[in-house]
Formats: structure tokens, C-alpha cells, sequence
């Protein structure tokens, strides 16, 4: 089926906005970036890209965009799709409510994975304008830290086997969504449910990344921390409360609450991306360490209003806040 080329806005022009921009562009898209002033400069004089499942890290630029950094300029404007591309944490509700004032009727693509992030959302703009994506992909500035690989920087991302971004939403808004990222050469699949699943996913393994953590980011280290095991419990607590919120919750997640999935992840994890993994999960998650607490405050506080177990989570909590809180500490 044809569609017309879409006219999209990108909210966020990091490693996340960058790669989906990528594929955007390339499928006919006329693409613009919002970002806060302090990059308009950067962004305006062109990014280079590194799509590692395709030329590896040979680098290309990322194709023609336009930049805006003032919400008033996107309401002279008509959209086909806004992608939100930041964090949890920026959802604030005078940012939603002017960013909504100024979209119009145009489809809002969120991939953002905070439990409460579509009721935020949809307090003011229209569920039947919202469509929810999960980022299935690792993406980075490149070069990461420590590395050797002599390469311009960039942003890079690696998509593993058999992941495509799934989305689900009003079935004509999620389609054209998948059209544009399917015409770039992005994978894009409909779902059921990403919001739950999103959810789910999030409920059980951001414990162990919080346990990595802990570990100062050493896989050697985390396979012998005490703080795995207070994970695998802190992630049947969290996937309860996913539960009490949906309603119900995927399967998967939950059978693969186990330590040894880490372990094994530590073990041969590193061998599947072209980079560092232990570095690149280090950097990227030390730089929304903030959305990891909002999401763990969250998990937290729901449980305790639905008065289910949490003994876990508060433990997991507070050992990440003194963690943080010690000298010397980069988050």
C-alpha cells in the first residue's frame, strides 16, 4: 500500500533519536530534530553515523534534516508523526503540555519505558493520536570510552538478531509508523501490547543492570555480587506490580528472572556486538541513571499503595542511593 512521505519531528537527537532518524530519512521522510539550544549548532552541522549490522564502522553521514529548539516553531507547523526520543524523566507535565499544544493531530510515537509514561502522556494528548514503540537496539556516541578503534565521532548502534522495534497503537497510526521506519530499511513489527511488555522487560532486568551497577559495572565482579540475588527477587516484586497495572504480564520475562541468564549474558554477551558491551552498558546507563530511579521510586511506591511484597526494591533502592551518594561517584 502507498503511502505519502511522511513529515516528521524527532524529539531528541541523541544516540536513540539519531539511529531512528537514520532510518527515517533514508525511507523518504522529511525529518526535522528538536533539541535544546545548546545543540543546535552541533546538530545543524551534520552528524556522522555508524550503522554497525550494515557497514560496521564505516562511517556515512546521516542525511538531510532540518533542526528546531523552540517548541513555538513546531506549532507553525503541521506534523505527520512526532517521535519522542528521550528519557522517563523528561516527560515533565508543562513540557508534555506544550509540546501536545503545539502537534496538533499528529501521531505521537513514545519510547520512553517508564510504567506510568503513557498515562502522562495521554493526560494531554489523545490515546487515539499515541503510538508506543520499544527500542530494541544498543546505540552510543562513538567512540566509547577506552576505545582504540580510530573512528570520527559519531553516533553508532548495533541491532541484534531478530529484533525488530515492535509498536502497537489505532492500527492506521502503528502502520504508517511502521511503514516509514520499513521504507529506510529499519525492522519494524505491530504488537498487542508494547506498554506491557515494555513494562515487563523493564521489571526484571533493570534490577540486574542496577546489580551491575553496584558491581561498578564489572561483569567478573557481578557474577559473585550480593546484589544479584537481591535482583532476581526486587524483579518478581516489580513484574507483581506490572501485573496490578496491566492487568496481566508476558511470560517471558518473568522465566528468564533468573541469575544464571546474567552470568551468561557476562560471558558471552561480550562476543555479539563489535564493542566493548561491559563499557557501552556502563556509559549508557550511568547517563540516565536518574530514569533507573525514577523507575525503581515507582516500582516502590506502587507496590506499597497496592500493598504488595517490596522488601526487595526498598533494599535495592537504598543500596543504589548510598552507592551513589559515595565519594567519587560519577552518577
Amino acid at each position: 500500500m502507498n503511502r505519502p512521505e511522511a513529515k516528521i519531528l524527532v524529539v531528541g537527537a541523541g544516540a536513540v533519536g539519531q539511529a531512528f532518524a537514520y532510518w527515517l530519512i533514508r525511507g523518504g521522510a522529511e525529518l526535522t530534530f528538536l533539541v535544546k539550544p545548546k545543540y543546535t549548532e552541533s546538530m545543524g552541522a551534520g552528524q556522522r553515523v555508524y550503522p554497525l549490522n550494515r557497514t560496521r564502522w564505516k562511517g556515512e553521514d546521516l542525511g538531510r534534516y532540518d533542526v528546531m529548539d523552540d517548541q513555538s516553531e513546531v506549532a507553525q507547523q503541521s506534523w505527520d508523526q512526532v517521535w519522542l526520543c528521550v528519557a522517563s524523566t523528561a516527560l515533565t507535565e508543562s513540557w508534555l503540555a506544550e509540546l501536545a499544544g503545539a502537534i496538533g493531530s499528529a501521531t505521537l510515537v513514545s519510547l520512553t519505558p517508564g510504567l506510568e509514561d503513557k498515562d502522562r502522556i495521554c493526560r494531554f494528548v489523545p490515546e487515539e493520536q499515541v503510538v508506543l514503540g520499544m527500542i530494541p537496539f544498543m546505540s552510543f556516541q562513538a567512540p566509547l570510552p577506552g576505545s582504540t578503534r580510530n573512528v570520527e565521532p559519531g553516533v553508532a548502534w548495533y541491532v541484534p538478531p531478530f529484533s525488530p522495534t515492535p509498536f502497537s497503537g489505532p492500527s492506521e497510526r502503528r502502520d504508517w509508523v511502521i511503514y516509514a521506519l520499513e521504507q529506510g530499511g529499519g525492522q519494524a513489527a505491530s504488537h498487542v501490547d508494547v506498554g506491557r511488555s515494555t513494562a515487563a522487560v523493564a521489571a526484571v532486568f533493570q534490577p540486574y543492570l542496577i546489580a551491575l551497577e553496584l558491581a561498578d559495572w564489572r561483569f567478573r565482579t557481578v557474577r559473585k555480587h550480593v546484589a544479584l540475588k537481591l535482583a532476581q527477587k526486587a524483579g518478581e516484586e516489580a513484574l507483581e506490580v506490572v501485573r496490578r497495572f496491566h492487568g496481566s504480564a508476558p511470560r517471558l520475562p518473568g522465566l528468564l528472572n533468573r541469575p544464571w541468564v546474567l552470568k551468561a549474558v557476562t560471558y558471552g554477551g561480550p562476543w555479539l556486538p563489535p564493542y566493548d558491551l561491559e563499557t557501552f552498558l556502563r556509559v549508557h546507563f550511568s547517563k540516565v541513571g536518574s530514569q533507573t530511579m525514577a523507575m525503581l521510586e515507582t516500582w516502590c511506591e506502587r507496590a506499597e499503595a497496592a500493598d504488595l511484597p517490596h522488601d526487595a526494591l526498598d533494599a535495592l533502592r537504598e543500596s543504589l542511593r548510598e552507592w551513589r551518594a559515595r565519594p567519587g561517584a560519577d552518577t
